[in-house]
């Protein structure tokens, strides 16, 4: 009996983390309410006080959550792109399939700290000064984005592929490294904006990124 209980309890959480996230994605943290929120999760905001004090508590937990989740699959991806072939017209697609896989299955979560990555200096300090063990969501960022070193690994990849003779010599492997995220990060985090009359669930997004890759390697490749 009581682990039923619990179970639901932990489940309803679950439930309500992933109703903010949504919310968070559409309108970011300063649309966000525990109004809203109830509202969307089909409860009344009473009981969802039963389960989070405020918006910050939830913003906290789905900042953890996800970061560690997200730092987790982009160190496999980061491993995977070590050990690929130096030869783009091979490993370049690799990358834009396995980049458009993790961002599209955490979809939310990038729109979400795409659209609100000018706020965050204001809503973490306010978050840290709420919360009772002074969580500070800007150093858990900062050490995941240093521990999966995207730029890094990739201008190393596009340094192997000048190597080989593979890229253009009047490229820069870091400036490539860089054009890679600058494209492909917006291109898949943005998609729901960018698409006007076509809906989401028609688009392949690892087609699109196949193509935007095909667009690249035209100006990279060495003749």
């Amino acid at each position: 009996m009581q682990e039923d209980i619990r179970l639901r309890k932990e489940k309803r959480q679950e439930s309500i983390l992933k109703t903010a996230l949504m919310v968070l994605s559409k309108e970011g943290f300063d649309g966000l309410s525990m109004r809203k929120i109830a509202k969307a999760e089909g409860i009344s905001e009473a009981m969802l006080y039963r389960f989070y004090k405020n918006k910050y508590a939830i913003l906290q937990i789905i900042l953890r959550i996800n970061i560690q989740k997200i730092t987790d699959e982009w160190k496999n991806f980061m491993a995977t792109v070590k050990a690929l072939v130096p030869k783009l017209e091979i490993s370049l697609p690799i990358i834009g399939k396995m980049m458009a896989k993790t961002i599209s299955e955490n979809q939310a979560f990038f729109q979400y700290m795409i659209r609100d990555s000018p706020k965050f200096g204001r809503v973490f300090s306010r978050m840290t000064q709420e919360s009772e063990e002074g969580f500070q969501g800007l150093l858990l960022l900062q050490n995941a984005l240093e521990s999966i070193d995207i730029i890094g690994v990739l201008t190393n990849y596009f340094n192997r592929c000048k190597k080989a003779g593979d890229l253009r010599d009047d490229l820069s492997p870091e400036n490539c490294a860089i054009l890679i995220t600058s494209n492909l990060l917006p291109l898949i985090t943005h998609l729901p904006i960018l698409v006007l009359k076509i809906s989401e669930d028609d688009i392949d997004i690892v087609k699109l990124v196949d193509t935007q890759i095909k667009v690249m390697l035209n100006g990279m490749i060495s003749k």
